[in-house]
């Protein structure tokens, strides 16, 4: 059982933490830790992970303008920070908080038992706490998320349209980290966590720039919300990170009236409800089950798929500008997520448009990595499906990553199967 105690808000210098401590048995550690070595996610995993007399501080920290919005008075953020932990380790959550009702009756409804089924690879489980059906009375701000990434530009350059309302324009941009700076190449389960994290707010500081440069161009303000739950799931970011991110979200109901989260571009027909997979594959129904008597949760940009948010953005000069869809502080340029978005704005015609954002020299003297990754993922990939139709269109597929790709790719999967077992 995980057991959530009362949160507390404490200044500290310049910023307000909400800080709840974590309660939880040996045993809910141990399969978190079995958990991790196997996930396809799995970055790191310390050698030595537990919880220190089975308890961790959980914190939330925002700006002290902020602290004010910040809810102490329930335990939504913290439960939904805590639901895929919980439902992989087939550990109850208590809450020594109410829960806001609508949340509570959702969760234990329709989130927990469509993911807990017999096929997910999840335990089924439940959220023990009172529920609370009281409203704040909020700022009212609608808000987004400004990774920089396709999904999260779109949703602001979809929104805010004369033809949409303006009770719906977005006017709040934030820059939630719960862990997305944490994909850091070679790191081991040697690495002392500390210098994990030193590494981790260096990728965190470049990227947030980026997002306050957004947010002036666009006039408004820009929200930073940082927590420590990365030390509690360790390279394990991407089957929770809606979860996670939306948590910071649930803890500041007080500022929001609404709040868009990005959609990832999954297709409806590819829904899915997996311990190993991003439950963005299942946002249609999830993303508004976050919402509370208070706030409503939007699912941005759900109508379209990726590479159609591509070809959109393809034209938007703040887009051309701050564009980043890499993991890393700046696109690298050689990982799947840089190799798609090349391709596509090659598809385009629109890589110099982009070349403050990438190597286009670089790509162009060497595009043949990227062409032979979408050759590989051509068919099991959904982000490359459309890709590699319009590349073929275009005839842009090199011949020799096309024989490359048709001839090693099975035995690339194999050899991928014969590792996971």
């Amino acid at each position: 059982m995980i057991h959530i105690s009362r949160s507390k808000i404490e200044e500290k210098e310049k910023y307000t933490y909400l800080t709840a401590t974590v309660e939880m048995p040996k045993e809910a550690t141990d399969a978190w830790k079995k958990f991790a070595l196997q996930c396809p996610s799995y970055t790191y995993i310390k050698e030595d992970y537990a919880l220190p007399d089975n308890k961790m501080d959980i914190w939330y920290r925002v700006d002290k303008e902020y602290g004010k919005y910040l809810c102490d008075d329930r335990n939504d953020g913290f439960v939904l920070a805590l639901i895929h932990y919980a439902m992989a380790t087939g550990q109850d959550i208590v809450s020594e908080l109410p829960i806001s009702q609508k949340l509570l009756f959702q969760l234990n409804y329709i989130l927990i038992p469509t993911f807990c089924n017999r096929y997910s690879g999840f335990k089924r489980i439940f959220v023990q706490a009172n529920g609370t059906k009281d409203i704040y009375v909020t700022e009212g701000k609608v808000g987004t998320g400004m990774s920089c990434g396709i999904d999260s530009l779109y949703t602001v350059y979809s929104v805010n349209q004369d033809y949409i309302d303006t009770e719906y324009h977005i006017n709040c941009l934030t820059f939630l980290d719960t862990g997305a700076s944490h994909y850091i190449p070679h790191v081991s389960s040697n690495t002392p966590l500390e210098e994990i994290n030193k590494v981790a707010n260096k990728i965190h500081e470049h990227k947030i720039e980026k997002a306050r440069e957004v947010a002036t161009e666009l006039g408004v303000p820009l929200l930073e919300v940082r927590s420590n739950l990365s030390d509690l799931y360790q390279g394990t970011f991407g089957p929770g990170n809606l979860y996670r991110n939306m948590s910071c979200i649930l803890n500041l109901q007080k500022y929001f009236g609404k709040y868009y989260y990005s959609s990832a571009g999954y297709p409806i027909d590819d829904f899915h409800c997996d311990l190993n997979i991003d439950p963005a594959n299942a946002e249609q129904l999830v993303t508004p089950l976050f919402s509370t008597n208070s706030l409503e949760v939007i699912s941005g940009g759900i109508s379209r798929p990726r590479f159609v948010k591509t070809v959109e953005l393809a034209e938007d000069k703040i887009s051309q500008k701050y564009l980043n869809v890499c993991n890393l502080d700046k696109n690298c340029g050689h990982c799947p997520k840089c190799y798609r978005t090349l391709i596509t704005l090659e598809i385009l015609g629109k890589l110099e448009e982009f070349s403050g954002c990438f190597d286009i020299e670089a790509y162009r003297k060497n595009r043949n990595p990227a062409y032979f990754w979408l050759v590989l993922n051509r068919k099991k990939e959904h982000f490359a499906i459309d890709i590699y139709k319009a590349a073929k269109e275009k005839k842009l597929v090199p011949k020799s990553m096309e024989l490359k790709g048709r001839i090693l790719g099975p035995l690339i999967h194999l050899k991928h199967k014969w590792k996971q077992r």
